[in-house]
């Protein structure tokens, strides 16, 4: 991005404990204030380093991604960017009592109360030891309960899935077609039973139609692939695609799809990184793309994100009413909206 002559500006923030805890007596959403800090410091002083206030993107993925939601889902924070990339974020919030979950879990596993006296005075170590023996087996789709934001007057008042769908920040936002593999390998899939998908269907109110739909779109697919398709798509593609489907002229969505051979993971959640960044030879991105992936997708896909932080064009049209998506792979392609009829019957 900087050899496209951008202004890149990575920022940390709190994670996890330190970043999500609903505690009693201590503020919400530490991690999103301090992305909210960092963007504001980024308007204050971008100038200094050649950059424009006025023209921000702010991107991320996954966390990431949510983090960019939460930004614009803040008055404040909206107004100092000019554009705005997510790739493969959640974008709900949940009420303090949900969000708390995982910090109420915690405490009780740690044998403290969820007060900011109890937390403040367990060490970083103890914290993510904890953390790690809690989340031990599970995934982002299932087993113990995951960081998220919380609704709070002061730091997000709404989530970010209803702010998104009323703006008209200009947005590229999309997800990978295989996401759930990142998290499920091929023999934990070949171990979902019909059972186990059936009662996760009733669990999220997934009528059964969604499920025949999705068999048909992904034919010879075993039931832990549907299982993962169903749930992912829940958490994330349907999401995205109701905020582009409120705000059609105004989104750009993609899918990326191209399959990395490594270990089965498809276009699993997180390969798109290296070819958005167009570094396919980082030793991380042939971790899960291998030494073979293909480099003009990577050369397309950084230019598309170049040319939407410079002039809010990606290179194909808005989503609009025809559901017009990029549908990344060796041969990228722009295709109405690919499996719409089983991700609608989804829950919202």
């Amino acid at each position: 991005f900087a050899t496209a002559g951008i202004v890149f500006v990575s920022i940390n923030y709190r994670l996890g404990s330190e970043g999500f805890s609903v505690l009693e007596g201590a503020p919400r959403n530490l991690g999103l204030r301090d992305a909210a800090a960092a963007l504001e410091w980024v308007h204050r002083e971008i100038s200094a380093f050649g950059g424009d206030p006025a023209r921000i993107t702010a991107m991320g993925e996954s966390a990431g991604g949510a983090i960019v939601a939460g930004l614009l889902a803040r008055d404040s924070s909206r107004e100092l960017i000019s554009r705005a990339i997510i790739e493969s974020g959640p974008l709900q919030a949940q009420t303090a009592r949900k969000a708390g979950r995982v910090t109420a879990q915690l405490a009780k596993r740690l044998g403290v109360r969820a007060d900011r006296e109890s937390f403040a005075a367990l060490t970083p170590e103890q914290l993510l030891e904890a953390r790690r023996a809690q989340a031990a087996g599970s995934s982002p789709l299932g087993g113990a309960p995951g960081f998220q934001f919380a609704i709070d007057p002061d730091s997000l008042p709404r989530s970010p899935h209803e702010v998104l769908a009323e703006i008209d920040t200009p947005l590229l936002i999309g997800s990978n077609t295989d996401e759930y593999r990142l998290w499920f390998p091929p023999e934990a899939l070949a171990g979902i039973s019909e059972f186990k998908m059936q009662a996760a269907r009733i669990l999220s109110r997934i009528p059964r139609r969604a499920v025949a739909e999705y068999r048909s779109a992904f034919p010879g697919a075993i039931t832990g692939e549907i299982f993962g398709q169903l749930v992912t798509d829940m958490m994330l593609r349907a999401p995205l695609s109701r905020v582009a489907a409120a705000r059609p002229d105004a989104t750009h969505v993609y899918e990326f799809a191209w399959p990395s051979p490594v270990r089965d993971l498809r276009a699993a959640h997180a390969l798109e990184l290296g070819f958005v960044f167009d570094r396919l030879d980082d030793a991380e991105a042939q971790r899960m793309a291998g030494p073979d992936a293909p480099r003009g997708l990577a050369a397309e896909m950084n230019a598309a994100w170049v040319a939407f932080v410079t002039t809010g064009d990606p290179g194909w049209p808005a989503y609009g009413s025809g559901r017009r998506t990029r549908l990344f792979d060796a041969d990228s392609t722009t295709v109405a909206q690919r499996r719409t009829a089983a991700m609608d019957l989804l829950p919202g």
